[in-house]
């Protein structure tokens, strides 16, 4: 039944381009972390890509998922609502889903990097 809103996100173009460049940023973000921690080799370096991690999943979540939910009200685009078997709340949880799994897809985009550094030994295992 929800089915359809996420071949709707991946489809819809704009919401595409924001997907696209929210795994972007986050890739060069880890990409530059990861040249600091390899670079820096201090249990700080850890620390702060820890901490660069939390506040970047914080902005993508807003993003990809607070955003989308407040303007869903707002939209006018909402023609489907009148065809659409669900209820505006079940709308409401589907499109939150489909939040969560693109912030889900973000968030894993940059645990090859973090694997690489496990290997390469500069982060435990812990860590990860």
């Amino acid at each position: 039944m929800h089915a359809p809103f996420f071949s709707l996100a991946m489809r819809s173009p704009s919401r595409r381009q924001t997907f696209e460049l929210a795994v972007l940023a986050h890739l060069v973000l880890v990409c530059g972390m990861a040249w600091v921690v390899s670079h820096q080799g201090s249990r700080g370096a850890v620390v702060l890509l820890g901490q660069f991690l939390l506040v970047a999943g914080i902005v993508e979540g807003a993003l990809l998922l607070g955003w989308r939910l407040t303007q869903l009200p707002k939209s006018q685009a909402l023609e489907f609502l009148l065809v659409s078997p669900l209820r505006p709340r079940r709308v409401f949880l589907a499109e939150a889903a489909v939040g969560l799994g693109r912030l889900t897809l973000v968030t894993l985009s940059g645990l090859p990097l973090l694997v690489l550094l496990r290997v390469a030994g500069v982060r435990d295992v812990v860590d990860l």
